[in-house]
């Protein structure tokens, strides 16, 4: 509750919008219900795990049960594509795989079930997980384009041309500030089968499957830039860089990984949105969590499966 006050507080200050200040109908027991037993988040038919005053928790404690409460048939959690809300849904299943993996699946109010690689957000926060949106830009855009060049540069690409396949702009934090964020999704690793990374239109999984080795200058990287206290910051959230390629007959080999913003979401109801990954690898996916604080970046959640 002190979080929430302290959120309006500053809010009220700088002018910007909340939606719990906006709707009159908020409903404060929900929220500190909400607070006290810890919000908990799924996405694509894997709980990612809960965040409760200010700790995050794993995947794996969260179906524990000991610190929040565990996902389990019939609970009713809020559904997200990444344009925004569907509507509510209630867990139909919770079951292992034989790797021990903890999945769901959900059904919507509509009878639609969604469960595993379905990239829908579940989440049982009483705020609005997406208040604010992303604006999508232009992959070409130039500005950005040489912004990833001089990055892979750094990284000891040289001479490797820059591809940006997923570019958005907007408001992650609730600071007041009037600029924008920038998420920069830059990646070329060819499938050494002579054709390139490109996502599907509406789906999480690239064109091919991700291949276990990589041609020389393969990379995939996740980029936030941010101004802070005056001065742009680039942030590294998560990368795949292979100078001279990669194959498994190699003792060094380390498989390709090619990443995707899945969605921006407010897991925690503290106004500020965290970043969800898909980290896709030879026969495997993992679903990342990004969360930001004056310790920088850092993945708090995470859930997967692999071979």
């Amino acid at each position: 509750m002190k979080r929430l006050l302290a959120s309006l507080f500053a809010l009220s200050i700088l002018g910007t919008p909340f939606c719990a200040q906006a709707d009159p109908n908020f409903d404060y027991d929900a929220y500190n219900a909400a607070m006290k037993r810890g919000i908990r988040s799924g996405f694509a038919g894997f709980p990612l795990g809960a965040e409760r005053y200010a700790t995050w928790y794993d995947a794996e404690t969260l179906q524990k049960g000991e610190k929040v409460p565990a996902l389990k048939k019939g609970d009713k959690l809020t559904l997200y594509k990444f344009s925004g809300k569907i509507g509510q849904g209630t867990i139909t299943s919770v079951e292992k795989d034989a790797q021990d993996t903890i999945m769901y699946t959900i059904k919507d109010q509509n009878g639609k079930q969604y469960g595993v690689g379905t990239p829908i957000l579940a989440t049982d926060s009483p705020l609005d997980a997406m208040p604010r949106r992303m604006e999508k830009l232009s992959n070409n855009n130039p500005v950005y384009l040489d912004i990833v060049r001089k990055i892979l540069e750094k990284k000891g690409l040289k001479g490797v041309k820059p591809k940006i396949v997923q570019l958005f702009r907007g408001q992650l934090s609730i600071t007041g500030h009037d600029y924008n964020d920038i998420v920069i999704v830059a990646s070329n690793i060819p499938s050494q089968r002579g054709d390139d990374a490109a996502w599907n239109p509406g789906s999480e999984f690239p064109s091919y499957g991700v291949m276990p080795g990589a041609n020389p200058k393969s990379y995939s990287l996740v980029i936030v830039r941010q101004i802070e206290n005056g001065v742009v910051k680039e942030h590294i959230l998560d990368s795949y860089i292979s100078l001279k390629g990669s194959s498994p007959e190699r003792i060094d080999w380390q498989p390709p990984h090619i990443h995707k913003v899945e969605a921006f979401a407010d897991l925690n109801a503290d106004g500020n949105m965290e970043i969800i990954l898909t980290d896709i690898m030879y026969e495997g996916v993992g679903y990342n969590v990004y969360y930001h604080d004056n310790k920088g970046w850092r993945c708090v959640m995470s859930n997967g499966y692999g071979a």
